[in-house]
């Protein structure tokens, strides 16, 4: 989402508004303005969310699985 939103400035850029009305153009302006910020979403008011943070959070917890999971099979074959 965050890499998503950094393109929309771009976007509005290389839309036709040269051709716009003074409006529009104003309209434009206001939005550029406020779209220079990337969206980002936050977990618990701590940290945003990004890409990055979001994969390393499942790969960790995948890892977590992994252990566990195998913890539990070795048990299971020694309880036999």
């Amino acid at each position: 989402m965050q890499n998503k939103s950094e393109k929309i400035p771009l976007a509005a850029f290389y839309s036709s508004w040269i051709d716009a009305s003074n409006s529009v153009k104003k309209d434009l302006i206001f939005f550029l303005a406020n779209a220079q910020k990337p969206l980002k979403f936050y977990a618990v008011d701590f940290f945003d969310v990004s890409i990055g943070s979001f994969l390393r959070v499942m790969k960790t917890a995948f890892s977590y699985y992994t252990m566990l999971y195998n913890v539990n099979k070795k048990n299971s074959v020694h309880a036999e």
